[in-house]
């Protein structure tokens, strides 16, 4: 992406801010960037993963970190009409109310090369160009330890009009308390632990009561009613909200549970082998979710090429008539998980667990031990079950009806389920094949 002319006006009137502007994507994905100012003779360059440069010196972001003093730019464009100018003044003085100073320099490639440098801190426009007035300059920015962001604080995009930039950490003071405070409400509690790390603001609003409250209230709401919680966050917990989450056993709705089995199959005699042995490794998962079920599945593909089938299961069977994913009901009391599904099959065969809960650290919650795995052929006769219109009756194993039915105990693929988060399911270990890894050890 070319821009021969970016800072046209300035060009025109001989200001001595504008340039050239060359910009390299693949895939949607900015690799390469060149800015070059003839006027003040300034090449800005940077390649994906190998630093930025002016005239061949590396050269980085400000580290400033006071709103205070922080120098912004921006720019107006082309639109003069009122509504365009009246948004874009009401941004500039939101802005000018916190910062030193804004300006308009009129040239989008250098605004993000003078971030880069350290000469600017932040800018943000609506309405670019095209992607040719960014595309060089992101690449920069990045290379210099910026960021480039969509102004609705997403991924940016080299396709859109609109960015947000600056160098790592003034964003975030434009926020207020109560917009932050909004924003790690949609955090799970793992996630408010990493983001109490950031600073001291975030730590201050991470700790919040009214965040761990709503998380006590989804974890342990189906166990307990708003009622006995409070009474039991003053009784045992001093009113913490936060201590009641690490103390109190509960499952965690971030992620998956993962047990990861092998064995070993004899293989077929050939000329060259006698005795052929494999190793055959397949997987169990569960997803929890806050109202009461869970996802199943078993299969030998890894969490990577299996976690978009547990978060949105297939509405309907795969060809062949075979369900990979399946659904049940769970309780838990204490450290205790009760689960209970339903195989669609001819037999209407029920599959019950029994799993308890772990910890390796306080308040991780990251192992299910499987203590009893027990199926059940016809179980629509059973008259206790987890599984909706029949009420939640006793757990597998117990209970008279139990016994009225065979049930078949099974001994194998029991090994304890590891927690992984979503944003670790494409980069967990448990993702290796038996080549690399032929057992996990739970911890």
């Amino acid at each position: 992406m070319v821009d021969p002319v970016d800072g046209t006006t300035n060009f025109v009137h001989q200001y001595p801010f504008s340039c050239v502007s060359i910009g390299l994507a693949v895939d949607r994905e900015l690799v390469l960037g060149v800015v070059y100012n003839p006027v003040l003779g300034e090449l800005y360059r940077a390649v994906r993963g190998g630093g930025a440069f002016l005239n061949d010196a590396p050269i980085c972001v400000s580290d400033r970190r006071s709103l205070k003093e922080a120098l912004f730019a921006t720019e107006l464009g082309i639109r003069r009409d009122d509504e365009f100018l009246d948004i874009a003044f009401e941004r500039i003085k939101t802005v000018l109310r916190e910062s030193r100073s804004v300006r308009c320099g009129g040239s989008c490639a250098l605004n993000l090369c003078s971030i880069a440098q350290g000469r600017l801190d932040a800018y943000f426009e609506y309405g670019l160009g095209g992607p040719w007035d960014m595309a060089a300059g992101a690449v920069i920015l990045t290379e210099a330890g910026g960021r480039v962001l969509d102004p609705s604080g997403g991924p940016f995009n080299v396709m859109s009009r609109r960015t947000l930039s600056e160098h790592a950490g003034l964003i975030e003071r434009l926020l207020s308390d109560e917009i932050l405070l909004i924003i790690m409400s949609k955090l799970p509690p793992a996630d408010l632990g990493v983001a109490a790390c950031v600073c001291s603001q975030w730590q201050r609003i991470a700790s919040a009561p009214p965040l761990w409250q709503a998380a006590c209230l989804q974890s342990f709401g189906q166990e307990l009613g708003a009622a006995e919680l409070r009474d039991l966050v003053v009784r045992e917990h001093r009113g913490d909200w936060r201590a009641m989450l690490l103390d109190r056993p509960h499952l965690r709705h971030d992620g998956v549970y993962v047990s990861r089995n092998t064995y070993i199959k004899q293989g077929i005699k050939e000329w060259t082998v006698q005795n052929p042995v494999h190793l055959v490794c397949y997987f169990r998962y569960y997803l929890f979710r806050p109202d009461g079920s869970f996802v199943y599945r078993t299969s030998p593909d890894p969490l990577s090429k299996v976690v978009k089938s547990l978060v949105s299961p297939p509405t309907r069977v795969v060809k062949g008539g075979t369900q990979l994913v399946f659904t049940g009901r769970y309780r838990h009391q204490g450290a205790k998980v009760q689960t209970a599904m339903r195989y669609e099959n001819a037999k209407g065969t029920e599959l019950r667990s029994m799993l308890a809960l772990r910890s390796t650290v306080r308040g991780a919650n990251n192992r299910l031990e499987v203590e009893a795995l027990y199926s059940w052929d016809d179980a629509s006769r059973l008259a206790q079950s987890l599984l909706p219109g029949t009420g939640l009756g006793a757990g597998p194993g117990e209970g008279d009806e139990a016994e009225a039915h065979e049930r078949q105990t099974h001994r194998r693929g029991l090994n304890p389920f590891v927690f992984v988060p979503f944003a670790q399911a494409q980069t967990t270990p448990l993702n290796l094949p038996v080549t690399q890894m032929d057992y996990f050890i739970p911890g």
